[in-house]
């Protein structure tokens, strides 16, 4: 009997995207992450412009922000604890343990293995291209044509595999990413890598609209924002919150240069910018709340000479790209009395995060810690507008596969000085 209904939970989950994580979060996460199908909901994989022979995920009709878009099984995933002496050689263990799984697993399933070949591969450095549109048959557990799939096909090629693990392997920690599970939760001790199909399909860019949540194993994706249908699906690679300058060099290391509409902005904004983005750079790594809010307060004057130039949703933007030096004069009484009446007020600092970064867990703290603050004024309009907020916010990180109640639980734990969610490197 209790086969029989976990044979019906996954025959729901698969074909209508019925997650609902309510119960074990509530819990505390107590115990192993719940079980889940893999479900592949209003996407597909089509042509992307992001350059020749590229392939994304696209969205098939309009979705509002925390639709599921899809829930992936790992192909392989390795872990291990990296000590900070052997940090390197202990990623290559982990490496070299993902890669044997892969092969593994590929050797077991023509299913697997076809999933794998559709990925793009490196080639001393170089990325293959060209490889067209798979069928997203392929990625549904419920296809009618899975056993077609299962039938003989390309034999196992290391060489290929390590390939394309080279390029499409993707982490537990990130920008705009969420661990839940494994007793993880609070750690950064266990580095976690993995191979997840659909999601490495999804492009890069530095104002994403979707979000990735790992629940155990299981990769949720989910819109960050509200989408239209035909737009593509999109990530962060690493922390957006930074200048151009600093994005563009870290675009280097994953060979790709991005072309969305922010940092096309602020190409085109350079040499307004320069001495301001410099100045950050050098500030940044010195440390020193003082020097950050006065780089701040320097970005404003700038921005109100930029009026006439630059639309209001574009110059929030551009203060994302600082946002590390707006934080600081919030957490000092000091600096917020100096300098608060020339800066935006905390709302609009959240604001603007989330308008390059929807589900920015240091946004989300704040937001979070404001909600706190006003609940002595619960149903009043200043109490209900930071909720929605914070709703919103938490929708981006998480998604809502959950109830209201317990995403506003989530909220909660995130309060700024509790400690319960909100990260160790939380600076806000």
């Amino acid at each position: 009997m209790e086969s029989l209904e976990r044979s019906r939970r996954f025959e729901s989950q698969s074909r209508n995207g019925t997650f609902d994580l309510s119960e074990w979060i509530s819990n505390g996460f107590a115990g192993r992450p719940p079980e889940c199908a893999e479900y592949v909901g209003p996407v597909e994989i089509r042509s992307s412009d992001v350059g020749p022979g590229e392939r994304g995920l696209f969205v098939t009709r309009d979705v509002e922000a925390g639709t599921l878009l899809a829930v992936c099984k790992p192909v392989a995933i390795a872990s291990g604890i990296l000590p900070e002496k052997f940090a390197e050689n202990a990623k290559m263990v982990i490496w070299k343990d993902l890669v044997t799984e892969i092969e593994r697993v590929a050797r077991r399933s023509s299913r697997v293995l076809r999933k794998i070949y559709t990925l793009a591969e490196s080639d001393d450095g170089n990325r293959k291209k060209d490889l067209g549109v798979p069928d997203m048959e392929l990625f549904k557990a419920n296809s009618v044509l899975g056993f077609e799939f299962e039938s003989p096909c390309e034999p196992v090629d290391l060489k290929r595999i390590l390939g394309i693990a080279d390029i499409n392997t993707l982490t537990e920690k990130g920008c705009g990413v969420k661990k839940l599970g494994h007793g993880l939760y609070y750690s950064n001790e266990i580095d976690c890598v993995g191979l997840w199909v659909l999601p490495a399909f999804v492009n890069h860019s530095c104002s994403p609209n979707a979000g990735r949540l790992h629940v155990g194993d299981n990769v949720f994706i989910h819109a960050a924002r509200d989408l239209k249908a035909g737009e593509e699906v999109t990530f962060a690679y690493f922390d957006v919150l930074l200048p151009l300058g600093t994005r563009r060099e870290l675009c280097k290391t994953w060979s790709f240069v991005c072309r969305c509409h922010r940092c096309e902005l602020e190409r085109s904004l350079e040499g307004d910018l320069r001495g301001i983005e410099d100045d950050f750079g050098r500030i940044y790594k010195k440390g020193g709340e003082m020097e950050m809010t006065k780089l701040a307060l320097k970005l404003e004057q700038k921005l109100t000479q930029l009026q006439g130039r630059v639309k209001a949703k574009d110059r929030q933007l551009i203060r994302a790209s600082f946002a590390k030096a707006y934080w600081p004069m919030f957490r000092s009484p000091v600096l917020l009395k100096k300098w608060g009446r020339q800066m935006p007020c905390i709302e609009g600092v959240i604001d603007a995060v989330t308008c390059a970064l929807p589900g920015d867990e240091t946004a989300l703290c704040a937001a979070a810690t404001i909600v706190d603050k006003l609940k002595v004024s619960k149903g009043l309009t200043p109490y209900r507008k930071a909720m929605d907020r914070a709703l919103r916010i938490c929708k981006g990180l998480y998604g809502k596969q959950m109830k209201s109640n317990v995403m506003k639980d989530l909220i909660d734990a995130h309060v700024y000085n509790r400690g319960i969610i909100a990260p160790k490197s939380c600076i806000f």
